[in-house]
């Protein structure tokens, strides 16, 4: 057996004796690895009622912020505020330990609740992290410095409704950014090149950003970047930026989703109800059933799972069939709570209160596997605790305004 031969064999023995193999995932960036988030972790513990998830650390975070975490090689890496600037913040992941941390003034304050909410992103050594107020930089994690700068707001004539949250993608050798438009005027939505800055396409102008991310995904045979604008929805293509199609719809905070070869959309603020759009645009329904307000649902099952609720009122979590947009069940209040889909599961951490819960993507009824309660993730704000959980090599962690906190999920 030769050298290279002998490598490969120990690798397959070692990956087959080691359950543990299966935990190596990272949480590179909003939504996930594959963005919509599921987890790809397999095995984890489901006993919630005899072994409640293990708090293994929180960190402290500061000032409000609703930055969702990002875990990619070893380390956390979260937004988060503290005298008058922006603070990204590099912990070890099996820790919480702060390894560095990069700052930079905020000269737009606090947007909507809290300082910066977008997501970094993390590709290949590089983090690209986006300002409240458009200031987009691509990090080497290495070496802790800025590689280049862009101002999507002043160079690309950017306008969000509460500051720039849209979280960047990567897109090929592409980095994706929303920087919407005003008065006609402005992209929706730029790709620029991931190690230079450089712009390589602009979109058409569909109104102000917002704080939605783009969702990009194979549809009808072409890739396609769908996002909101203040005027309308807009797919382009994800080569060029040309547009491929557009819809009537008002701004949003969820971001859009994949559901087999069509696209759904959920509304902000519980007055626009949702909608399925097929590959080309046209619209195969709508209804008021499903109004989540900020938080984005998710495809599992074969089944749509969000949330429903009205402004200031109970919000309960609902089973949604895509077909027709019938609703199967609804489930109980959890206030402001988002979901993350791991192991034929989801987990979702009820708003504001500490309860973190796991339910079936069962369409027949709500049936709920277990919760436990963290005091570690109480939050004393009101609908102010808008992260959704990510999880990343065996590991949960929940995002509140001050602080993050990690659970063992195996």
């Amino acid at each position: 057996m030769n050298g290279n031969a002998r490598a490969v064999a120990v690798f397959i023995v070692f990956a087959l004796m080691v359950p543990g193999s299966a935990f190596a995932a990272d949480w590179p960036h909003w939504r996930g690895p594959t963005g919509d988030a599921h987890a790809p972790d397999k095995g984890i513990n489901k006993d919630w009622k005899n072994r409640p998830p293990k708090q293994l650390w929180q960190a402290a975070l500061g000032e409000d912020n609703h930055g969702y975490p990002c875990v990619a090689a070893g380390r956390v890496f979260v937004m988060c505020h503290a005298d008058g600037h922006d603070v990204l913040r590099v912990l070890d992941v099996h820790t919480g330990k702060e390894l560095w941390q990069f700052k930079y003034a905020n000269a737009m304050g606090n947007g909507h609740g809290g300082f910066s909410g977008a997501t970094p992103t993390y590709d290949s050594g590089r983090l690209y992290v986006l300002s409240l107020a458009g200031e987009l930089r691509c990090l080497d994690v290495e070496k802790q410095k800025v590689i280049w700068m862009r101002d999507i707001k002043k160079e690309l004539k950017g306008n969000s409704g509460f500051g720039f949250n849209a979280s960047p993608l990567i897109e090929g050798n592409n980095l994706i950014v929303s920087p919407g438009g005003q008065e006609g005027a402005g992209p929706l939505l730029a790709a620029l090149n991931k190690l230079t800055g450089a712009t390589v396409w602009q979109s058409e102008y569909a109104g102000a950003a917002w704080s939605s991310t783009p969702v990009i995904g194979t549809l009808g045979g072409k890739r396609q970047i769908i996002a909101y604008g203040s005027e309308s929805l807009l797919s382009v293509d994800a080569g060029s930026g040309k547009t491929l199609w557009k819809a009537p719809r008002a701004q949003e905070t969820p971001s859009p989703i994949i559901v087999g070869g069509n696209v759904f959309v959920t509304g902000c603020g519980f007055n626009y109800g949702c909608a399925m759009f097929s590959s080309d645009g046209t619209k195969l329904w709508a209804n008021m059933d499903m109004k989540p307000n900020i938080h984005t649902p998710v495809y599992e099952n074969g089944y749509i799972f969000g949330v429903d609720g009205t402004n200031h009122g109970p919000q309960y979590i609902v089973c949604m069939e895509p077909k027709t947009g019938k609703l199967m069940w609804k489930g109980p209040d959890i206030e402001l709570g988002g979901f993350v889909v791991v192991d034929g599961v989801i987990i979702s951490c009820i708003g504001d209160k500490s309860d973190v819960l796991m339910f079936e993507p069962n369409p027949k009824e709500y049936k709920e596997l277990g919760r436990f309660t963290a005091p570690s993730i109480y939050c004393d704000y009101p609908s102010q605790c808008w992260t959704p959980p990510a999880v990343a090599d065996g590991k949960l962690f929940i995002r509140r305004k001050q602080m993050l906190a990690c659970f063992d999920l195996k």
